[in-house]
């Protein structure tokens, strides 16, 4: 039997807070009705939290359901899609219907709204139980059904009038929840529960923070589903999902999401009117609709998603297509009307109107200032000129410009009061506040003040607005859609002024200034720009017509001003009786030299309270000081902060505390509670208390509020700031000068030990969400990665700062990492990717990934994020480039110099980071990741920049070694095609001209290579020839330059076979090595290239002494280059290759073993992946095959094919070396063939040989070598097999390379022999005397081709004398056998 009920556990807690209330006896029928009784509550459940059965236990009745009403229209199309959609949730959910009804009936009986929160987190968990997906529909539903008899209790209580019951009812309701979570492990993990669809994410896409998940469930549990908008309704949901993640083209999106939702909730209030169901036509007009809303969709939501690069490059075709997208959905809904014959009322200019005033509200404000008091007639004569500037129509600009403490501030709101009472101000800028603002958003801040202050230009900056929401708009774009657009509409007579103040306390002023000079003079408006002389500024000046108001003009005010406002401001100090005469006024006035700012501080230092002096001792003393000194013009301010400072701060151990405090709000980044300020000082209240109260002497900026600290510049005067940064600033005999790196560093060490080691350390953080942070802690958590990166060093990170990171476990780095997001954007409160096993080292740029890239908002944290990576991994080359990519954001967003400088810096440490990388492991995707840096670099340097040409020719070469790599020809084209542009930019007399033409002409070489346009390399001789002129003697260059033209005329050489081509390559490489004397560092190349030389001039005309001399220059040049050397394998390699030619011809085995060890030790200097393995490996390969011919041993051989089978995988399709290697495999197989008589051997040889001939298409120089090879494979097949189609395919193919090689190319007469082998074949089968005819003249040209000494003359005469001595066979002509035994003699000569 079941236990009798007892007093529950959680509701021991409610015992202190929480009275029931318990039933009343019926008394008579006229008593007013009693509230309803407590119900009570069951047993807490044991540990595995199944409560006991309950025998009989009643059913929770039912709460009465309220009658539903027709769908209504409300002034927010958002919060009527979350509506309609939550009806349709609810009318498919009875058990969750009946758990909202009852929310309902709890809200609506709770008439002080004490339980609105508590509801609140109930309706919001019920959305979330709602969003469940269909594999998990039977745990949801059992998880409501709990969850209804947890509201149910929340019906049987009365809370006491305070928070603390509040707060224990809260507690409860939360605990409950925590357990139904539990014990349903699918809600564990709330941000990964439900569809992408769930009603949980559709109303936190629809609805803002002013709606609340309660209203929305309320009103949707009384209003009557309209399930035909139901497809249409998604698709809007869909729509505003879209908006939510885009970053760019915001308000485009925007707009049109708005129209659709308008027309939807149109469509719902008419389908909701009808008691029946909507007509065929209205259906199908809908259906149609329908279609085109999900394909705007469909584009709507990849435009959202767009790849950050992609949408810089394709901005104008975004915004085209949004553009269009936008005309279709008018278009289908006018269509919508005219097929339904149903006319909706959308009020567009109402609607239009509507968002113009909503965007224009949602242009970022100006901050707030404290308007400094004017003195009547202090600078009335500076007022007075500017406006009758004016007035004048010629000048664009009035710079106003003086030292620090002339006023000008004070006179820059004084014009702006009085512009805007004339109606002639377009806006005012006060950058004190704004000191790193981007210029997009202070333009956006003037618009906002010209749309307040004239209406009629709010639809052109609306427009700008939606035109221009992408982060990589000119800078020219938003001031002409923003401020010159609207102002020409306006049409006034007359010109607005734009007064923009403290220009030089802004970052960004230049790129600012420099779009200024865009502007023509007539313009509708005039800026007035005050600083304090700045040559940055002065400089682009110079280019726009500006009228300078400089100090010579506008000067110090006069002592009269000054006299005047001493005597104004004394008039309201206590003076106890000793109130300053006339004459004493006169001398303070005259220290003042014009300078009211050191007249202010005079006035407040002597009505500040802090100073328990009376004002007359102190007023003396300043006086005594100044005289006694003799300041001059200029040194007064320094003078009297030195002074104020030791008066303020008289005792020895104040000195550090104020060094700390001045430097802490030097580099503070927002405003905080005094408390707070302590805090995060390390400090005691008390004595941040009295520093703070004793500064506000010396405060002239702001409103003195005794209970924060905000930033110096918002407090303190810039010239006080530069005296406290200033090394010589010093008091009582110590220094107190302010370094910001030092205070960085000082609140990075106190951020992070406030995280990690105070708040993450205590019970309370270890469970700690954002919105628990207190005090000092949500400042802690956002800004240490700025202090520390502000405060250290990218390179090394100091020993400090990496043992602080160290000590930080990887589970508080994480932890601290979930406050940080939501911390630093709303957007991540809601959820972000998870954070799980990521280790430490890689969090912080992980971070940076989730913070994303186009947010201007959060940039900054992003940025720190990332120079905190570095520092942890400081060779980690993507982490190098996401902060590049970082900085050239900023430098997008306010074109300053620094950012850019910044940025190309970073992108050079990567590269160099890359070269090192590569030049260890040879790793292919280096090369990606260079060429990616190089063309982030070359969008830095836009047309005109002055490092264009070097930027363009650096991702050239770049593409050239990816080419290189992996043969995309794309890859080659592009190189050429930005060497050609490059080369545009270097002109005649350009120092760097004769780089950009050898660059472009080895890349065209290089396209010869493969391709064979014989004009490529016309013209990279051409381009050769013009830069050696460039580069005359004694040019350091010059010997390079003859290299690169000796290398094109041997390449020419060898396909046209011109021995004056050959002749003059020689004798440029014995200039050129003349020039690199021993030990010049190029000295071995040059030794090299004349070696190659010799050996391609042995090849055609034999003369040994080319050889010979050719392996003495290799050996000279490997003899320069030691084992640790990167070029010893190239040497070693072509040693080798001399050597198994002259073994060729001499047959000194010496030579051909040597070839080997020195191919084996290249190899080994070539460990995989490195570029030049696969020719390495077949280098030697083919040195073991002329081996085995020489001496038969199987095991050279077999070894041989199986380096040729290596280098093989070494360069997949489409690298460029595959077709080499393709034959050279193919040419082994077919030896082994020979030697073994395997027909799979052979087979694979002709696969192999078609293979590479498909690599060669014409007029590729390799391709007749191709032909030539495969016509012979297929010779050979047929001598195995007799099937005459190969032989006459064999024949065929001689013939097309034969064509290939025309006359005088150097392997003319091989293909020439090869034809004519290839007909004798035939004329042996089939007995055709013109085969054999065409056979003996193909060996006489042949033979004509190698005169005596060429090395294979000898071949071609025993050639052509056995085909004489056949066809005698055949036809008995003795002239034939005489020419033939002639022949063979002179063979046997050689």
């Amino acid at each position: 039997m079941a236990s009798k009920p007892t007093s529950t556990p959680i509701f021991d807690k409610f015992k202190a807070f929480v009275r029931r209330k318990t039933p009343q006896p019926e008394t008579s029928n006229n008593v007013v009705a009693t509230p309803p009784p407590v119900t009570t509550i069951p047993p807490q459940s044991s540990d595995d939290d199944v409560a006991p059965a309950v025998p009989n236990a009643p059913d929770i009745p039912s709460p009465p359901v309220a009658p539903q009403k027709a769908f209504v229209k409300s002034k927010m199309f958002e919060k009527d899609i979350a509506v309609l959609s939550a009806t349709y949730v609810l009318e498919e959910n009875a058990e969750l219907k009946r758990l909202i009804h009852l929310i309902v009936i709890i809200h609506d009986k709770d008439e002080k709204d004490q339980l609105i929160g508590v509801l609140e987190t109930c309706a919001r968990f019920s959305v979330q139980l709602a969003s469940a997906t269909e594999a998990h529909r039977a745990e949801a539903t059992e998880a409501i059904t709990v969850f209804i008899k947890t509201v149910e209790k929340i019906k049987t209580v009365q809370l006491e009038s305070d928070a603390q019951s509040m707060d224990a009812l809260t507690s409860i309701v939360d605990d409950e929840i925590a357990k139904i979570k539990s014990s349903h492990p699918p809600f564990a993990r709330d941000r990964s529960f439900g569809t992408s669809e769930g009603l949980s994410k559709v109303l936190t896409a629809t609805i803002g923070a002013s709606i609340t998940f309660l209203d929305v469930v309320k009103e949707a549990s009384a209003v009557i589903p309209v399930p035909w908008v139901k497809p249409v309704i998604g698709g809007v949901v869909s729509l505003l999902n879209a908006v939510t993640q885009t970053r760019s083209n915001y308000n485009d999106m925007k707009q049109i999401t708005a129209t659709a939702g308008e027309f939807v909730i149109s469509c719902a209030v008419i389908c909701s009117e009808r008691t029946t169901e909507p007509s065929k036509e209205l259906k199908r007009a809908l259906n149609k609709f329908t279609r085109t809303l999900e394909s705007i969709v469909v584009e709507c939501d990849e435009l959202s998603r767009l790849n950050p690069f992609w949408r810089y490059l394709q901005q104008n075709v975004q915004k085209g297509t949004l553009q269009g997208i936008g005309t279709r959905l008018n278009i289908a809904i006018e269509l919508f009307q005219t097929e339904s014959q149903v006319h909706m009322q959308l009020d567009i200019k109402n609607l239009s109107r509507k968002f113009d005033y909503a965007v224009l509200n949602s242009l970022p404000n100006h901050p707030h200032y404290v308007r400094n008091e004017y003195l009547g007639g202090s600078h009335d004569d500076v007022l007075g000129y500017i406006s009758g500037w004016i007035d004048k129509p010629n000048e664009l600009v009035l710079w106003m410009h003086g030292t620090a403490g002339l006023g000008k501030s004070t006179v820059g709101q004084q014009l702006v009061h009085l512009l805007k009472d004339d109606d002639r101000l377009a806006g005012g800028v006060f950058l004190t506040n704004l000191t790193t603002e981007h210029p997009e958003t202070v333009i956006q801040m003037i618009a906002k003040q010209l749309g307040e202050m004239h209406p009629q230009a709010i639809a052109n900056i609306s427009e700008a607005a939606r035109k221009l929401n992408g982060p990589h708009n000119p800078l020219r774009d938003y001031l002409t859609a923003y401020i010159i657009d609207p102002v020409h509409e306006l049409k006034y007579p007359y010109q607005l002024v734009i007064v923009i103040d403290g220009l030089e306390e802004w970052t960004n002023h230049e790129s600012f200034l420099a779009e200024l000079a865009h502007i023509p003079s007539s313009s509708p408006f005039k800026f007035v720009l005050t600083s304090r002389p700045s040559h940055s500024i002065e400089r682009v000046l110079d280019k726009i017509p500006v009228q300078q108001y400089p100090l010579l003009v506008m000067g110090a005010v006069s002592q009269e001003i000054v006299e005047r406002y001493f005597s104004h401001h004394f008039e309201k100090i206590d003076w106890r009786a000793r109130k300053p005469d006339q004459q004493t006024i006169n001398r303070l006035a005259t220290h003042a030299h014009g300078l009211l700012i050191w007249a202010a501080t005079v006035r407040s230092l002597l009505s500040h309270e802090s100073d328990e002096r009376y004002p007359h001792v102190i007023l003396d003393q300043i006086l005594s000081s100044e005289e006694k000194v003799g300041t001059r013009s200029g040194e007064q301010l320094e003078r009297l902060y030195r002074d104020a400072i030791a008066t303020l701060f008289p005792e020895p151990n104040m000195r550090e505390k104020l060094r700390n405090f001045l430097g802490a709000m030097m580099v503070l980044q927002e405003v905080l509670p005094i408390r707070d300020f302590a805090h995060l000082l390390g400090m005691s209240d008390r004595p941040v208390e009295e520093i703070q109260r004793r500064l506000a002497a010396l405060q002239t900026r702001g409103d003195f509020e005794s209970d924060v600290i905000p930033p110096a510049l918002q407090q303190f005067h810039v010239s006080f700031l530069e005296f406290i940064e200033s090394t010589s600033t010093e008091y009582n005999g110590h220094s107190i000068a302010i370094s910001s790196t030092n205070a960085h560093s000082m609140l990075a060490n106190r951020c992070l030990e406030i995280i990690f080691f105070e708040l993450l350390q205590s019970p309370r953080g270890k469970t700690c969400g954002y919105s628990e942070l207190r005090g000092v802690e949500p400042y802690a958590v956002k800004f240490w990665p700025l202090h520390l990166s502000n405060g250290s060093s990218r390179l090394p990170l100091a020993p400090s700062a990496t043992r602080a990171l160290i000590d930080i476990s990887e589970e508080d780095m994480r932890h601290w990492a979930t406050l940080f997001l939501p911390c630093v954007a709303a957007r991540f409160q809601d959820g972000y990717d998870s954070l799980d096993n990521i280790p430490r080292s890689a969090l912080l740029y992980k971070l940076a990934m989730i913070i994303g890239e186009e947010d201007v908002t959060t940039l900054s944290y992003q940025l720190y994020c990332l120079e905190i990576a570095v520092r942890l991994q400081p060779i980690n080359v993507e982490m190098w480039t996401a902060v590049g990519e970082a900085y050239n954001r900023l430098y997008e967003h306010g074109r300053y110099n620094k950012n850019l400088d910044e940025a190309i810096g970073v992108f050079r440490h990567a590269l160099e980071l890359i070269s090192r990388k590569s030049a260890d492991q040879g790793a292919s995707n280096d090369h990606d990741e260079a060429i990616l840096l190089h063309q982030k670099a070359l969008v830095l340097r836009p047309a005109l920049h002055p490092d264009r040409s070097t930027s363009l020719n650096n991702l050239a070469l770049a593409l050239q070694t990816r080419f290189g790599q992996r043969g995309a020809s794309n890859n080659l084209d592009e190189a050429i095609s930005l060497h050609r542009e490059a080369l545009v930019l270097r002109p005649a007399l350009h120092p760097d001209r004769s780089t950009s033409l050898n660059n472009l002409a080895f890349a065209l070489q290089t396209r010869f290579g493969q391709r064979g346009a014989s004009n490529d390399l016309d013209e990279a001789i051409s381009l050769h020839r013009e830069a050696l002129v460039l580069l005359p003697a004694p040019h350091p260059d010059r010997s390079a330059s003859l290299n690169n033209l000796a290398t094109a005329l041997r390449t020419r050489f060898e396909q046209r076979g011109a021995s004056n081509d050959l002749d003059e390559a020689i004798s440029l490489h014995r200039e050129a090595l003349v020039l690199q004397p021993a030990p010049h560092p190029a000295h071995s190349m040059s030794l090299n290239n004349l070696a190659l030389a010799l050996q391609t001039r042995f090849k055609q005309w034999g003369a040994s002494n080319d050889l010979d001399e050719a392996i003495s220059l290799h050996q000279e040049a490997l003899g320069l280059r030691p084992a640790s050397h990167p070029d010893r394998s190239t040497r070693l390699n072509n040693l080798a290759t001399a050597l198994r030619i002259r073994f060729e011809q001499q047959g000194a085995s010496n030579d051909l073993d040597e070839a080997i060890s020195l191919h084996r030790e290249a190899l080994g200097l070539q460990p995989a992946p490195h570029p030049d393995r696969s020719a390495s490996l077949n280098t030697l390969a083919l040195a073991l095959q002329t081996r085995f011919e020489q001496r038969g041993a199987s095991d050279d051989f077999d070894e041989a094919i199986s380096l040729h089978r290596e280098a093989l995988v070494l360069v997949p399709a489409p690298h460029p070396a595959r077709s080499k290697s393709l034959n050279n495999l193919a040419l082994a197989l077919q030896t082994r063939f020979e030697q073994r008589g395997a027909s799979d051997d052979l087979d694979k040889a002709i696969s192999l040989h078609q293979e590479a001939l498909v690599l060669l298409p014409a007029p590729h120089p390799d391709r007749s070598s191709s032909l030539n090879n495969l016509a012979c494979s297929l010779r050979t097949h047929f001598e195995q097999q007799g099937a005459s189609n190969d032989l006459d395919e064999a024949i065929s193919l001689h013939r097309e390379a034969l064509v290939l090689q025309p006359a005088p190319h150097p392997e003319r007469s091989q293909s020439l022999n090869n034809l004519a082998n290839a007909l004798q074949t035939r004329f042996e089968q089939q007995g055709a005397s013109n085969d054999l005819d065409e056979a003996i003249s193909l060996h006489r040209e042949a033979l004509v081709l190698r005169p005596a000494p060429h090395p294979d003359r000898s071949v071609s005469l025993n050639y052509l004398a056995y085909f004489l001595q056949t066809r005698f066979e055949q036809w008995g002509a003795s002239n034939d056998l005489d020419e033939a035994i002639s022949l063979h003699r002179e063979a046997l000569v050689l």
